[in-house]
């Protein structure tokens, strides 16, 4: 059972690549857990990591996830993670799930979503705002490597600047921040990432 083996065990028993807690690029250790998320948050941004496959393709469990990270900042800048969603779906199951979760979080919530490049970037846009009519929603490429996007919310993790509202997704968050470069799934960090990143550009513009 992973959840007996921990992180640490796990990752090398998994995925061979073994990543002690505090050896990679987030500070685990200084995420706050709490119990909710206060009044004054200011903006929040739901960031999206879209898998190219589904959960019943041949890859079976090694197929990627696809997440939804929900990331709001408060007008002092304290930043709090209040709800992670993460999935494997076929195409269209997977475009509902991010429906569904557009209605759940309402119209105060930015859904951000990756946009790859050429034909098939822009018709899966269309796509998305199609479902999501009448919801704020945003497109931008990803630019640069996956690490170097994850820097600027790592050095905000180090300074003890993150909270996590505590919930059942918690272990699988924090898992894969703990073996984050190495280990095998990365969409939650990328939906952290990207989150934050929209969440700092908003902020810039006000």
């Amino acid at each position: 059972d992973k959840r007996k083996l921990g992180a640490y065990a796990t990752a090398g028993q998994f995925q061979q690549t073994p990543n002690p807690r505090g050896d990679g690029l987030f500070k685990v250790e200084n995420i706050k857990k709490v119990n909710g998320y206060p009044e004054g948050i200011t903006s929040i941004v739901r960031g999206w990591d879209i898998a190219a496959t589904d959960g019943n393709s041949k890859k079976g469990q090694r197929a990627a996830y696809t997440a939804g990270v929900k990331l709001g900042i408060t007008k002092d800048g304290r930043l709090y993670v209040m709800d992670v969603k993460r999935f494997k779906k076929d195409p269209g199951q997977m475009q509902e799930e991010i429906r569904k979760t557009a209605v759940e979080d309402g119209l105060s919530v930015l859904q951000s979503i990756p946009q790859d490049p050429g034909a098939s970037g822009k018709a899966l846009k269309y796509s998305f705002l199609d479902i999501l009519h009448g919801y704020p929603v945003h497109f931008s490429p990803e630019s640069g490597s996956k690490e170097t996007r994850a820097l600027p919310i790592a050095s905000q993790i180090e300074g003890g600047n993150l909270y996590m509202v505590k919930a059942h997704w918690n272990g699988a968050f924090m898992d894969e921040l703990i073996t984050f470069p190495v280990g095998k799934f990365k969409d939650q960090v990328d939906g952290l990432t990207r989150a934050y990143a929209k969440l700092i550009s908003n902020r810039k513009k006000n």
